[in-house]
Order: structure tokens, then sequence, then C-alpha cells
């Protein structure tokens, strides 16, 4: 299976630049994960801008998700669009913390066709209606688990305000 990643950053007038696409296999090293050389390339490149746009058909691995917090935490701000769940990294990225629950309206509907938006921003992970913790963040086996956010959206306004930055 092969993840592919595309990668633009913001500009001004808040459009989006070209994107920066790059594929990998699942055995790939960490460093050559598909999101993360999308990413290099699009920062070589995009100037003084910190906001980056991340569309792929897989949620990012553990590594992956601990790579774009550090990152974060350095004033970047990440939107994932995971268009769907290839690799079945939903669970390790903490999107998924329970058992897939089946959904009446779509029974066809499988766990790798799962989908959403993921944000990054100053060390923090949000989704619609999650939230995220994180367990030995300095360790080599993190964990990172999503319960249903309770008391409104924790959500960036900046980011989930931003053309393609969400479900229309």
């Amino acid at each position: 299976m092969t993840i592919t990643a595309a990668c633009s950053y913001l500009r001004n007038g808040n459009t989006w630049s070209n994107e920066f696409s790059e594929s990998a296999g699942l055995k790939a090293s960490d460093d050559k994960h598909a999101e993360r050389v999308a990413y290099e390339a699009a920062k070589l490149k995009s100037g003084t801008s910190r906001i980056f746009l991340i569309r792929q058909n897989a949620f990012p691995c553990i590594k992956c998700t601990m790579y774009f917090l550090e990152e974060s935490k350095k004033s970047n701000k990440f939107i994932f669009h995971c268009e769907s769940n290839d690799g079945l990294y939903a669970r390790e990225c903490g999107f998924l913390s329970r058992p897939f629950d089946k959904d009446p309206n779509n029974p066809g509907f499988s766990e790798a066709q799962l989908n959403g938006f993921m944000y990054f921003k100053n060390g923090q992970i949000t989704a619609t209606g999650k939230m995220f913790t994180i367990r030995d963040e300095t360790s080599a086996n993190p964990t990172i688990t999503s319960t249903k956010a309770v008391g409104g959206d924790l959500r960036p306004p900046e980011l989930i305000s931003l053309p393609k930055a969400k479900k229309e």
C-alpha cells in the first residue's frame, strides 16, 4: 500500500500555494514518510508562512504525529485533511480511540474509509468534537487517545476559517 501526501503553504490573501506531493510505502523510514517529505519541500519554498495544509490518503502514524506536534511548538500550524484511513493509522494518531462503530446510514462504510481533519497548533491536536490526550510524550512509545470534547469547539478558529480547512 502506498501513502500519498500533498502539502501546501498559506500565501498572502488566504490562498494556498501549489501542492508539493510525495508518496511512500508503508515500510519507508520515518523521515521518508510521504507527509514529512512533502512538508519539507513546501517549507523550503514557504518563506515566512507558518501554516501548512497536508492532504493525504491516510492519517499520520504515531511517529509523524509526534514529529508534527514538535514542529507545531515552533510556531508552525498544520491542517491535516485525511481523505481516507489507508494504513489504518487513525488509531495510532488518536483520531479513533475506540472500536470503529458502523455507520447505520452507510452500512458498507469500513474503518479504512474513515476520514477527517486534524489541526496541530502549539503542541496540541484538535479535531471536530474531539479532545486529545498524549501520554509518555517523550518516551519511545507515546500514546494518543481522544475523547468527546465537551463545552464547544476546540479547533483553532484561525485555521478552520481557511479555505479547504474543514468539511464544507
